[in-house]
C-alpha cells in the first residue's frame, strides 16, 4: 500500500500513499524517541510546546486512520487519539482558524 520514499511518484496514488509513509515514519521515530506512549514533552529543544501541538497531532493521527493505517507505533490510530484526547486543553489549545 505504501510506497517507499523517493520513489517516483507518477499518480496521486503514489503521492497519496508516499505522504502517508513519510508521515508514519515521522510519527513512528517521535513516539519511539520524543513521545514515548504519545506523551507530548512539554519543552522540545528548548522551547515550550503549546497545547496545539496534541490538536495537530490528533487531526494528524485521525487523517491516518481515514487512510487506512490500521496501526502506527504498534496502536491503532483510534486508541492513539483517545490517550491523546484524555489531556487537550481547549482554552490553550488554537488551530489554524484562531
Amino acid at each position: 500500500m505504501h510506497t517507499t520514499p523517493g520513489a517516483e511518484v507518477t499518480s496521486s496514488t503514489d503521492l497519496a500513499s508516499a505522504l502517508i509513509t513519510v508521515t508514519m515514519r515521522t510519527l513512528e521515530s517521535l513516539h519511539a524517541t520524543t513521545m514515548q506512549d504519545w506523551r507530548i514533552p512539554r519543552v522540545y529543544a528548548g522551547h515550550e510546546v503549546g497545547a496545539d501541538v496534541r490538536a495537530d497531532l490528533i487531526f494528524t493521527l485521525g487523517h491516518l486512520a481515514d487512510a487506512g493505517v490500521k496501526e502506527i507505533a504498534n496502536r491503532p490510530p483510534d486508541a492513539a487519539i483517545n490517550h491523546l484526547l484524555e489531556n487537550v486543553n481547549g482554552r490553550a489549545t488554537h488551530t489554524f482558524f484562531s
